[in-house]
Order: structure tokens, then sequence, then C-alpha cells
């Protein structure tokens, strides 16, 4: 990687208006990434915006500042800066409706929920205006807001407005969690302080309060009903994987697959594959994939199985 580094800093700063100049760019940030160099990564790209500020490429820049800002430095002001520049510009709508959902997120990271639902409800008129065929990812964003908020009649109409007429097997992933969620708050309809606790512990884990979410969950899981405590569980084992205690949350889902009635068995099995494959444990992760494969032949997790194994090949 040192050298793939060196090789493209010498292209970009010899031959800056060369052909291969602005892929040589974004190849430098995909070696920095990989590096963890990502304060590195997010001034390769400013210096591109300021090269390119007039190219459909900047916005696409933005967006990666932003990822990089919100997903590896956790840096919500410099995320938030970059996601409204790309709302300033008009080369790609898409672009432009992702980066209302990110800011959503920004908002519910800081705790402005409020703010978040403006973000979300004009991402979900945008999508409609501009027939982008994206409103289901705003309404179901939207509903996850309500449950934040501890108003789950209103998630539920929401999410009652996406469009849910396929077979299950024929979902895609957005509609399957769609599904899922609407029958949780159904089921659970009279559980308000189990659906409240569960809201709470989903919105610290996006917050990154990691100690707080666990002391949480750890207390609730087994006190509400079936559905949502193993809702708890699968939360759990999310707490603790971030957390970096792979091998707690790997004891959480082998208990939610070793139980024959639970709904999420096929989704445990994949996170236990996920975890087994950062462990560096590939006999365990290609063992937890072919499981999927042979055991949930109609999962929706299927294509992601097969992607693992393919990796550990």
């Amino acid at each position: 990687p040192l050298i793939a580094q060196q090789a493209f800093q010498t292209l970009i700063t010899q031959f800056p208006k060369g052909p291969f100049a602005r892929k040589a760019d974004w190849q430098m940030v995909d070696v920095l990434i990989a590096e963890e160099q990502y304060a590195q990564a997010v001034a390769v790209l400013q210096k591109f915006i300021e090269k390119n500020s007039r190219s459909a490429e900047a916005q696409r820049a933005l967006i990666k500042i932003g990822q990089i800002s919100l997903d590896h430095l956790f840096d919500i002001d410099q995320a938030e800066d970059a996601y409204s520049r790309v709302l300033t510009q008009n080369q790609d709508k898409r672009l432009k409706l992702n980066a209302l959902y990110q800011l959503a997120l920004c908002a519910q990271i800081r705790g402005n929920l409020e703010q978040a639902d403006d973000y979300l409800q004009k991402a979900r008129a945008w999508s409609v205006d501009e027939n982008l065929d994206a409103e289901d990812h705003a309404l179901y964003e939207l509903a996850l807001l309500q449950l934040y908020r501890h108003r789950p009649s209103a998630a539920i109409e929401y999410l009652e407005q996406i469009d849910s007429n396929q077979q299950p097997e024929e979902m895609n992933i957005l509609e399957n969690d769609a599904l899922e969620l609407l029958l949780l708050l159904r089921e659970n309809g009279r559980d308000s302080t189990g659906l409240a606790a569960y809201g709470d512990a989903r919105l610290l884990l996006l917050q990154r309060q990691y100690s707080a979410a666990r002391s949480l969950l750890e207390i609730i899981r087994s006190s509400s009903s079936t559905s949502l405590a193993e809702e708890m569980k699968l939360l759990l084992a999310r707490v603790y994987r971030q957390s970096g205690e792979i091998d707690l949350a790997n004891q959480v889902l082998i208990e939610i697959y070793g139980n024959l009635e639970a709904f999420s068995r096929d989704y445990a099995l994949l996170c236990l594959g996920e975890n087994y494959e950062l462990q560096a444990d590939g006999d365990k992760a290609k063992e937890s994939f072919e499981k999927i494969l042979v055991e949930f032949p109609a999962s929706i997790y299927l294509e992601r199985a097969r992607k693992g194994i393919r990796r550990l090949q």
C-alpha cells in the first residue's frame, strides 16, 4: 500500500492535469482508507474538490467526505458541512437525496429528532417530485424516527404505506426490515415500556453510546415479550460487536440460532459468520454462511452469505 500511495502521489503531483490525475486521486483515497488514514483521505478529497469544483465528481467527493467523517472519524460537524454542500449542487439528484438522509442521521446522532424529521420529510417529497422511486426508504426512516420518539402508532402509519405486496422471498432488504418492524410494533402494541426501551437502545447505538445501550439492553432483554426480547438480543449483539467484545456478541447470536422458535435464526447465522471473519476464524465463518444456504434456502440473506463464502475462498 505504501508503494501504491507513493505512485499515486507522484502521478497527482507531477501530472495534475493529466488524463489519469482524477482517477489517481480516487485510488489514493481508497489506499488511505485501507490504511485507516482517514484524515489524510479527507484532505485528498478536499484538494480534489478545489481542483474540480465544477465537475459532477466534486459532488461525489463531498459525499465521500461525509461518509468518512461519519463512519470513521465520527466528526459530525465535518459530515454535516460536506452533506450540506452537496445540497447546493445540482449534478446528481440521487446524491442530493442521499445527503438529506445523511443529514437526518447527523441530526439523530445529535439528539435533534425534530430536525431529523424535517430532513426526512424533505427527502420523501424530493423522491416523489423527482420520480426517484425511493419513497419507501423515506417512509421506513420516518417510522424509525417515530420509534425513537416513543410514537409506535405513528411509526405503524408510515410502515403501512410501504408497498409490500411481494412474497417474503421476493422482498429486498428494506422491505423485509420494514415488514419485520411493522409486525414487531403490532405484536407488542401493549408493551409500551418495552417498545420505548427498544427505541431508546437503537438510538443510543446510533449515537455510539455503547455503554448506555448495553446497560439498558442487559436489564430489559428478558422482561419483554418473546419477539421483542429476540430483537433486544440482536441489538445487544450489535452493541457488543461495536464495542469490540465479539466473543460476547457470538454467545448471544448462538443463543438465538439455537432457539428453534426464533424468527431471526438466519440473520443470527449471518452475523456470526461476519463476526468469525473479523476474528480471522475462516472455518467457523464459512460454516455459518453455508448453514444459511442449506437450512434457510428462502432467506433474504442468501446473497450476503454467498459473498461471505467467496471472500473466504
